[in-house]
């Protein structure tokens, strides 16, 4: 017998909303800049950010944002605002080679499981919590191909009532990054009137790329390691990540 959906529970959610065979224990890896996972341990956050050229360097990391639709003869960007608001991290199902990311700055690599880190991302304060959080596996596919789907499909097929469709478009990323098997962190914002989650969930920069989710670090982070090539101290950050393990 099905259960109902006005039944379910966060931990129903949190399976219905994991994508792509990925399993609560499944370890994920990713490289922190150190000063940026620093601050976000100290603020009680984890900063995610909005997928999309100006903060990837790809195009087609957010596809439809920026994809116009045929509406009574005119040429219309249906689906920016909307998309504006999905913000992402990135994680990767093994380490990534030093080197890949951190922008030349100390970095540090950080090891969690998919279970831990989508648990405590999960925020039951939102009201309609499981249609704004999602993690998954990244599926990859030719850049033609990308666009194909998006400039072939008529903008309504993408208005599934769980929001699937819309989700799938950040979740496909061009085959040349396929070596970084990465799994995707996943926060939908949706700023309305008298619904607090904005205030808890502050945006900044250019054009609001960046989201600083509420995020208690406990226990999150299960092994690190630092570059051999760092030049700065580590007694900070290791004193940040100590203070949230119990």
């Amino acid at each position: 017998m099905h259960k109902s959906l006005d039944n379910y529970t966060k931990a129903d959610w949190l399976a219905a909303n994991t994508h792509g065979g990925l399993s609560h224990e499944t370890d994920i890896y990713r490289i922190f800049r150190v000063d940026y996972l620093l601050g976000d341990i100290n603020g009680g956050k984890i900063t995610l950010v909005n997928p999309c050229y100006e903060t990837q360097g790809d195009d087609l990391e957010n596809p439809l944002k920026d994809a116009k639709f045929e509406v009574d003869g005119t040429q219309h960007q249906l689906f920016r605002g909307l998309m504006a608001e999905y913000y992402s991290q990135s994680w990767s199902l093994a380490p990534i080679p030093w080197g890949t990311f951190g922008d030349g700055k100390d970095v540090i690599r950080v090891r969690t499981q998919v279970g831990k880190l989508f648990e405590r991302l999960m925020d039951e304060r939102d009201q309609f919590c499981s249609l704004f959080y999602h993690i998954g596996l990244i599926t990859y596919d030719d850049a033609q191909d990308i666009l194909g789907r998006i400039k072939g499909t008529h903008f309504s097929e993408f208005l599934d009532s769980r929001g699937y469709e819309l989700l799938r478009t950040v979740m496909k990323i061009r085959s040349d990054f396929q070596k970084e098997q990465e799994v995707r962190l996943v926060y939908i914002r949706s700023p309305r009137e008298g619904y607090e989650t904005p205030n808890r969930h502050p945006v900044s920069g250019d054009q609001n790329q960046f989201c600083a989710h509420q995020f208690d670090w406990t226990d999150i982070i299960d092994d690190f390691e630092f570059d051999p090539k760092n030049q700065g101290a580590t007694d900070e950050i290791e004193a940040a990540i100590g203070a949230v393990k119990t």
